[in-house]
């Protein structure tokens, strides 16, 4: 679980705003394990090392959080705001203000059907960079 849980920290840490008042962080992160399980058993079973074994795990169970709009969002910043993304950064909000950013493009990405295909798309990174700047705004 620790794989998952430094996973969801780096790339969807905003997960802990967006569950449902009714699942918490744990019960996400023990579901998303035990739906591995049987994989894991199978894959030791058939002589994968340790490392093979929590690499294809984490693979199966971060499907759904992938891309990261979290480190879509960032990396917008960081490139189109750099005066922006240096001032968050010294002063320690990024990964808040990185957060509170994800929850209010939520619209816009769902509006994009998000995903490893439309985050190349130019008409979303351009909606995304005008959220963005009337944020900072």
């Amino acid at each position: 679980m620790n794989g998952l849980t430094a996973y969801v920290a780096e790339n969807n840490p905003e997960l802990a705003i967006t569950l449902s008042p009714k699942v918490s962080m744990i019960d996400f992160l023990n579901g998303k394990v035990q739906l591995v399980l049987p994989v894991a058993a199978r894959l030791i079973q058939s002589g994968k090392s340790k490392d093979e074994v929590i690499r294809a795990c984490i693979n199966i169970m971060t499907v759904e959080l992938r891309p990261s709009r979290y480190q879509y969002i960032r990396g917008l910043v960081e490139s189109d705001f750099p005066e922006d993304f240096l001032r968050m950064q010294a002063n320690g909000v990024l990964k808040a203000e990185v957060v509170h950013l994800v929850c209010s493009a939520a619209i816009i990405f769902r509006s994009f059907d998000f995903s490893e295909e439309t985050a190349q798309s130019n008409l979303l990174r351009h909606a995304i960079v005008a959220h963005i700047a009337d944020h900072l705004n």
